[in-house]
């Protein structure tokens, strides 16, 4: 009898191998856990889209086992570059859509029930609480209706003269360092905390503590972050809270947090809330319109925190990332930073609008192209709520879509000798009949990035300064480029440039 039940348990146990390793396409589902993808029309599963090769019978669950952060940015670029089109991964409890292509991208946001965001923006939920970027459902519409008066294009105007004195405070900082190396991740994201922190928070620098210990916490969390994004056992909260690194999380978030909440009370303490004295219809920086909703019962205190930890996160670390790319390229590209030097000399002077700097347009162009070859968010995900159907694909609850925007911005279809630098891919001829999901530096459709002309703007002010006081010489070479999985597109390496000052 025991013999019998043996034999039967283990002809099971075959069987139920033998059906994960044999069937293709969907083999995967006799692990139980993971969401059955099929196809609209009832055709194979692999005739629609790519199925990534497993790595053991458990699928693609243990590939990131003793990755490191650089093995896990060139994962996805593998399978980029071998396929050619957007493929899935399977995982024990998740199946992955991986998006690689503007046309599949188009058919993930015409669905309006996909903008959950995924799992791994659960991971920042200790950071960032349940703000703009986390938050979805009722909750997420309610914060993007709150916030983007804040980020009319009018309002820019306000901040135009703060755009300038950070931008010329930080080429006058430059000047003992002509000559040597420098290190762009040292010196530029010190410019694009300032920025932010005056403009949209309407506090200097100089009035808060701790804002080097700020960043350098950003990076710390960062870490932890993909740290556990490397460890599928790491997914599960309760395996992370006893066993991960949750502890020393919860210890960096609380510095972040203290350095925020400083610039909410001093914010606080002088504001007189009502229309500030000139109308109902003045726009406020968002730390004021924040503060105004919290007098209107509109949003609490906690939920004011929340928007503010998000903000000051990425308004400086994806500006900082954006504008040291630029600078890089261009010194990269001698020929294309004189013809930018040129525009620069020709229209920047000490009253700049935001009319005069819609004028840099070559500037402009260059800046699109350095934010095509290197998107400070070079990735995206969604989580599938319900069943859902994306192409002549069915996603199944807990499904996650994966957008790589670092991919997508490579399509050759596209971007001819897509890693080619070449600020002319912008120009109207060249950009009337492009994809519109074939440039996405600031995401896209309804979760796209509410402060993106602000960011442009930014750029633009911090770039021309740049240019117009010193000559950008090139010392890390480009080809020596490597980068590490995260939040934000990390080099691994330092971004090197000499600076030589011009004339006056």
């Amino acid at each position: 009898m025991i013999l019998y039940l043996l034999a039967l348990v283990s002809s099971f146990i075959l069987f139920w191998i033998y059906k994960i390793i044999s069937d293709e396409d969907q083999g995967f589902t006799y692990l139980l856990l993971c969401p059955k993808t099929r196809t609209v029309d009832g055709t194979k599963l692999s005739d629609a889209v790519r199925i990534s090769k497993p790595g053991t019978i458990f699928r693609n669950t243990f590939d990131f086992v003793n990755f490191n952060a650089e093995k896990l940015f060139n994962y996805s670029r593998g399978f980029a570059n071998e396929y050619k089109c957007s493929y899935l991964l399977h995982f024990l409890v998740a199946t992955s859509y991986n998006v690689i292509r503007a046309e599949d991208l188009e058919d993930v946001m015409k669905e309006p029930d996909l903008i959950t965001k995924g799992v791994y923006y659960h991971f920042l939920e200790d950071f960032l609480g349940s703000g703009l970027l986390t938050s979805a459902g009722n909750k997420w519409h309610n914060r993007r209706k709150l916030l983007t008066p804040s980020f009319h294009f009018t309002i820019l105007e306000r901040f135009i003269d703060i755009f300038r004195s950070e931008s010329g405070k930080f080429v006058k900082d430059l000047v003992p360092l002509a000559g040597e190396q420098l290190v762009l991740q040292e010196v530029i994201p010190k410019t694009t905390l300032n920025i932010i922190c005056e403009s949209a928070l309407g506090i200097k620098l100089s009035e808060v503590d701790s804002a080097d210990f700020y960043r350098k916490t950003i990076k710390k969390i960062e870490h932890l972050e993909m740290e556990r994004s490397g460890n599928f056992l790491m997914y599960f909260d309760f395996i992370y809270n006893w066993f991960g690194t949750k502890t020393e999380l919860v210890k960096e978030c609380s510095k972040a947090h203290t350095f925020t909440s400083e610039i909410i009370n001093k914010r606080r303490e002088g504001f007189q809330g009502g229309d500030g004295g000139v109308g109902r219809k003045k726009r406020f920086a968002l730390l004021d319109n924040l503060l105004i909703h919290e007098k209107e019962g509109l949003i609490d205190g906690q939920g004011v925190c929340e928007e503010v930890d998000t903000l000051t996160f990425e308004g400086f670390d994806t500006t900082s990332t954006g504008v040291m790319f630029t600078i890089f390229m261009l010194g990269q590209h001698q020929d294309i930073q004189q013809l930018a030097f040129e525009e620069v000399k020709s229209v920047v002077n000490e009253n700049m609008t935001v009319s005069n700097y819609s004028n840099l347009q070559y500037l402009e162009r260059v800046i699109k192209e350095s934010l095509r070859l290197y998107p400070p968010v070079p990735y995206v995900s969604r989580e599938v709520v319900k069943e859902s159907k994306v192409g002549n694909l069915i996603l199944g609850p807990k499904s996650d879509i994966s957008i790589h925007i670092f991919d997508i911005h490579r399509d050759p279809k596209y971007y001819p000798d897509p890693e080619r630098f070449d600020p002319d891919r912008f120009l109207p001829i060249n950009t009337e009949n492009r994809h519109p999901f074939a440039y996405i530096p600031f995401s896209a459709g309804l979760r796209n990035c509410i402060g993106q002309k602000f960011a442009m703007l930014e750029l633009k002010s911090i770039v021309a300064a740049v240019l117009k006081n010193y000559k950008i010489l090139p010392v890390t070479k480009r080809e020596d480029l490597r980068f590490e999985a995260g939040l934000i597109l990390r080099p691994s390496i330092d971004l090197v440039i000499k600076l030589e000052k011009r004339a006056d």
